[in-house]
């Protein structure tokens, strides 16, 4: 799977992204980039997921418009490494099952919530 990194997340994210082929927003010089726009050159890009902390993109953005590119959320207050490490396991179980134009969220305690 082709991962992208929303830049609310830590750096070091990518990196226990390894089993995908992850890149950071930054990384694909799209850094600053609103949701819609992101979510538009990540779709162009063929990107397959965009992993983000954004728990209003699904209210935001017209997802069902998306082919390849599945979002999956860390429903998390606490974005910060330590905070995500322990929900490792459930966030690379919803980046590998997330549907083009779908929406996952995993919470700190692991439940995975599709929608």
């Amino acid at each position: 799977m082709k991962a992208l990194r929303d830049e609310g997340l830590p750096h070091a994210l990518r990196h226990d992204l390894r089993e995908h082929e992850a890149f950071t927003a930054e990384y694909m010089g799209w850094k600053g980039k609103a949701n819609g726009e992101l979510l538009a050159l990540a779709e162009a890009d063929h990107f397959d997921v965009l992993v983000t902390p954004d728990q209003a993109i699904p209210d935001e953005q017209n997802l069902s418009r998306l082919h390849f590119v599945g979002v999956v959320i860390l429903a998390t207050r606490d974005t910060r490494l330590r905070a995500l490490r322990p929900m490792m396991s459930h966030i690379l179980t919803a980046v590998a099952n997330v549907q083009p134009g779908g929406v996952v969220r995993v919470e700190p305690t692991g439940r995975i919530l599709r929608s």
